[in-house]
């Protein structure tokens, strides 16, 4: 909160394996992808208008991907 009008963006991170072998689980990821969105940005609301600010900080959903190999692979690969 004390930071608030020193930060641009918010950079947000998710990936996404499908360990389980459940298709339908993994085809609905994207659910969690719009909460995490969610949750981030009512946040920065909530402390907005805490501070009165006219500040805006954005959110920049940066980096994701899906897991589409198994760990051992990628060991295999380093």
């Amino acid at each position: 909160m004390h930071t608030y009008e020193w930060v641009g963006y918010i950079s947000l991170h998710m990936y996404f394996a499908n360990r389980a072998k459940n298709t339908g689980n993994y085809l609905a990821s994207n659910e969690k992808i719009d909460r995490y969105i969610s949750t981030i940005e009512s946040t920065i609301k909530m402390v907005k208008a805490n501070k009165r600010s006219k500040y805006d900080v954005y959110i920049s959903f940066d980096e994701w991907n899906v897991w589409y190999h198994s760990n051992e692979q990628d060991k295999a690969i380093l």
